[in-house]
């Protein structure tokens, strides 16, 4: 429950993920949230977030592998009287292709492309991005 002003809104958290492996060296995902945040740009504003997003991971032979992972999710802004915030929907989408690289136990790195797009009730903030991009993790 989110207590604002004289209202209180109820807005459940939600995060559920299903992996499979259907092959050896093959693993698919998919994963739906629903959440509620406060806007950084605008404070006090809340928004709600739902999401969907799938991907699949093939094992390409010693230590690579190829992902590409997919989704969608629409972000609701709630009007905020105390600043004046409008309310408006976002629906964003994003495909996210990358060769994978396992270099030890601990440390993997990805080179990957994303494109998404923003389609805003606001024109101020709807985009189209493309982004590549390296990635290092480590796990300690």
């Amino acid at each position: 429950f989110r207590k604002q002003g004289g209202s209180v809104t109820n807005n459940p958290v939600l995060n559920a993920r299903i992996d499979w492996t259907p092959l050896e060296g093959s693993v698919f995902f998919i994963t739906a949230y629903q959440r509620q945040e406060v806007s950084a740009l605008n404070e006090g504003q809340i928004y709600n977030v739902k999401g969907i997003a799938a991907g699949l991971t093939q094992r390409l032979g010693g230590n690579w592998a190829a992902s590409l992972d997919a989704g969608y999710e629409t972000a609701s802004y709630v009007y905020d009287s105390g600043s004046d915030a409008p309310a408006r929907k976002d629906r964003i989408w994003f495909v996210r292709p990358a060769i994978n690289y396992q270099f030890n136990d601990q440390l993997d790195g990805s080179l990957y492309y994303q494109a998404s797009d923003d389609d805003s009730t606001d024109s101020n903030f709807g985009y189209d991005s493309a982004v590549t991009g390296v990635e290092l993790n480590y796990k300690f």
